[in-house]
């Protein structure tokens, strides 16, 4: 099983309290759904390394990059932050689209160590138990040698882009994905969303991480 080394976050460009912060209580546009990487890259940004308390924003779920960007250029948002980039999967195509459609200034652009867990239904409580993985395909994508290598029996099914890791997860959770399918997301959704973790690091890459950009008008 394959863990992260390192929790850090690696710093290309690193913004300050009052870059983050707009006013009393800032919006901020988010690459998917509470409980997604790209959800606990901003919590980690601003609680760990800002010491930015939760009351002082807003989270706005975007889903799309594109969203993100267009509802801080137009006003919408008064941040937002979205992935641009997997160490194992490479460049994420509609994010680097996105950003050469728009103008905006690049507050922060930080390295975060993604720990990609195998989560399932509260009432599956094994992986023998599962007949199905299902995600988002760039989720899977880090994943894919572990799943062919260690349970090479079970279909692996990548999904389209609109499956964020964590809609995926409140999807399994609500009983519109079937019981007996897993899903891959971070620790922090099977929290959010009451799910059990059957595998923790199932990613391929033991160094696995994602690059994120913070953006204001």
């Amino acid at each position: 099983m394959n863990k992260i080394k390192d929790n850090q976050l690696y710093f290309q460009k690193k913004c300050r309290i009052e870059d983050l912060l707009k006013g009393k209580k800032t919006v901020i546009g988010i690459h998917g759904l509470i409980g997604s990487f790209t959800d606990e890259a901003l919590y980690r940004l601003a609680h760990e390394e800002l010491g930015i308390k939760t009351e002082q924003y807003l989270i706005k779920e975007l889903v799309h990059a594109e969203n993100v960007i267009k509802s801080v250029v137009s006003g919408k948002t008064d941040r937002g932050i979205f992935a641009v980039a997997n160490s194992g999967s490479g460049a994420y195509l509609a994010s680097v689209e996105a950003m050469a459609k728009y103008n905006f200034k690049i507050l922060a652009v930080f390295t975060m160590p993604i720990n990609m867990s195998i989560l399932s239904h509260p009432q599956i409580t094994s992986i023998k138990e599962i007949n199905l993985f299902r995600g988002h395909p760039v989720a899977i994508a880090q994943c894919r040698r572990t799943l062919k290598k260690r349970w090479p029996r079970i279909p692996v099914s990548p999904d389209t882009d609109e499956l964020d890791t964590a809609l995926s997860a409140k999807l399994l959770k609500v009983g519109k994905i079937e019981k007996k399918t897993a899903v891959f997301a971070s620790k922090r959704a099977a929290d959010i969303y009451g799910l059990n973790i059957l595998v923790e690091g199932a990613h391929d890459d033991p160094l696995n991480s994602t690059s994120f950009v913070v953006i204001k008008k």
